[in-house]
């Protein structure tokens, strides 16, 4: 991974510029085009599930494009060029980027099972990242805090809501209906799920972008589940559990890294 592109930048760096355009090209033909003649919102509304948040809620995409490019532009920078955290997340940020494009791709051909397997991947290098990016070294800086830790716990919060969301597609797409609970539970037991790791993050991490990405995904199931009752008082429980959290976990004294 240190070898060198032409100019002195190294070869990582040119392959995390190059995934994030891929990326960023892949989702704006997604809904220009669009692929597939649909784009992303009409494949939601094709599965409803109980824990589909209101439409305003996926605006947070937004948000992590923007850091997407901007961490691409920052770890592009000649300073760069001999960072280690940076180096050492390069590999996981191109598959991150790869299989966000295909997903893409499956998602809108309604290839269900394969977007689920893609969500995975695209799972497990966002957390494989995240620790690495996380590990003990030399305190970042406010460059890296903003474009790296900001926008990777951002992306890995949302990532997890939607792997959870795309699981419940799936069953959706073969025709489960959750039987013998209903399937108010099930999207009720996912919360809980989703908030544990949310409490997690706080107390190992005192992550609080990736807690504020769960709590916005739970307001926007609130608003969308209004009718069950079990589902959106467990979004509602999820919040004040992770306000709760949050409010309570002293923060560290300092840098330390990953524990």
């Amino acid at each position: 991974m240190s070898r060198s592109a032409p100019g002195g930048v190294r070869a990582w760096q040119v392959g995390v510029v190059l995934t994030t355009i891929l990326t960023i090209v892949m989702n704006v033909l997604a809904n220009v085009l669009p692929i597939g003649g649909r784009d992303t919102g009409q494949i939601s509304d094709m599965f409803p599930t109980t824990v589909t948040p209101a439409g305003y809620v996926f605006s947070i995409w937004l948000v992590i494009y923007v850091g997407l490019v901007g961490y691409a532009i920052w770890q592009a920078l000649p300073a760069r060029r001999d960072h280690d955290r940076a180096a050492a997340i390069a590999l996981p940020v191109m598959v991150a980027n790869v299989a966000n494009a295909l997903w893409i791709v499956a998602w809108h051909n309604l290839w269900i099972g394969t977007a689920l397997l893609l969500m995975l991947v695209l799972l497990g290098a966002l957390c494989t990242l995240y620790v690495r990016l996380r590990a003990r070294g030399p305190a970042p800086d406010r460059g890296e805090r903003l474009w790296a830790w900001g926008t990777f716990s951002v992306y890995l919060g949302w990532i997890t809501v939607a792997t959870v969301a795309n699981v419940s597609i799936y069953f959706v797409d073969l025709g489960w209906g959750g039987d013998p609970l209903p399937a108010s539970a099930w999207g009720a037991l996912t919360l809980v799920v989703a908030t544990a790791l949310g409490v997690r993050m706080l107390r190992w991490q005192r992550d609080a972008a990736y807690a504020l990405v769960l709590v916005w995904a739970f307001i926007g199931i609130v608003v969308a589940q209004t009718s069950l009752w079990l589902v959106a008082g467990t979004a509602v429980l999820g919040v004040l559990v992770l306000a709760y959290v949050a409010a309570a976990t002293p923060r560290k004294p300092g840098y330390t890294g990953a524990t």
